[in-house]
């Protein structure tokens, strides 16, 4: 079967706008990995990521065709609306009080060289966890995202000086996070020893 040719975005939002269904799932299908990727880098939860996701979308099925729907920027818009679902979501949490976190049991034998990543990684982790939302969403777009600071301070809806200014938090509070866990790290295995 021969795949028909690749329309406009313009195209497919005028049919989306039209109830194409077809339209409809090219852009679905072409976006969802992209959308899921940032919806669960910033909830850090795969459930909630595909609910943000779904959100997305059913956003584009109403607004395709409106002034609040997307113009020019297809794959922009579709980033701005996944942050703001995002963004409210995690307003909406409570946070979730835990004297101490599952370990987890690996039976297979690893070198020392992968458990000191998989340590650091755990450490990040639990330090970004710790970020405000604002500062966990402007590393995310910054970093993982790799979007320009005025593209990201637009998907956040704040000014750059704002967005900037989060980021630098971030960023302070990261390193400060990093450097409290590795100490107390330090501190527990001396006094193992």
């Amino acid at each position: 079967m021969i795949d028909p040719p690749k329309r406009s975005e313009d195209e497919l939002l005028r049919r989306i706008a039209a109830r194409d269904v077809f339209a409809f799932d090219s852009i679905v299908k072409e976006n969802t990995a992209t959308i899921y990727k940032l919806a669960f880098r910033l909830l850090l939860d795969s459930h909630e990521a595909e609910d943000a996701c779904q959100e997305v979308f059913a956003k584009l099925w109403t607004c395709a065709g409106q002034a609040n729907g997307p113009a020019e920027n297809l794959l922009g818009w579709l980033r701005t609306v996944c942050t703001r679902i995002c963004l409210n979501k995690l307003r909406l949490r409570r946070p979730l009080l835990v004297e101490e976190l599952p370990e987890q049991i690996d039976e297979a034998p690893l070198a020392d060289e992968l458990l000191e990543r998989e340590a650091e990684t755990k450490r990040l982790a639990l330090c970004f966890e710790n970020l405000t939302s604002p500062q966990r969403v402007a590393i995310v777009l910054t970093y993982f995202e790799e979007l320009p600071n005025k593209d990201a301070a637009d998907q956040m809806g704040v000014s750059l000086k704002a967005f900037e200014s989060t980021l630098g938090r971030a960023r302070r509070s990261l390193a400060g996070l990093l450097k409290a866990a590795s100490e107390q790290e330090a501190r527990l295995e001396g006094a193992a020893r």
